[in-house]
């Protein structure tokens, strides 16, 4: 389960990327163009669009959390492999809950 946490880490990283630079286009049509703007408000309120935005934030929460528990290795520790096993399951659940109270703040105010 590290290795597949490892590199998913990477994976994340990567997406994050991809997806920051479309939030950087919606910040750059909000602030120049209005008509594109609506048309990229119009793609996020799609379903698709809505599973995206939820993934992008799972992705973000899950490689903050996975950064927190990275810095606790640099720091030595959570080494053995039943330390290793928990903070695996604790990134996941965090990233999950974090998304969930996220989402539903979110919801509570559309």
């Amino acid at each position: 389960m590290t290795a597949r946490m490892s590199i998913s880490h990477r994976i994340s990283g990567v997406l994050l990327m991809a997806g920051s630079v479309v939030f950087a286009l919606w910040l750059i049509t909000a602030a120049f163009r209005p008509a594109y703007f609506d048309m990229m408000m119009a793609l996020v309120n799609t379903k698709i669009g809505t599973l995206a935005m939820f993934g992008f934030s799972f992705l973000l929460y899950y490689h903050m959390c996975n950064g927190i528990r990275h810095m606790f290795w640099d720091m030595g520790f959570l080494f053995k492999l039943k330390n290793a096993a928990i903070a695996n399951w604790v990134v996941l659940l965090s990233a999950a809950g974090l998304t969930f109270v996220t989402w539903k703040c979110v919801c509570e105010y559309m």
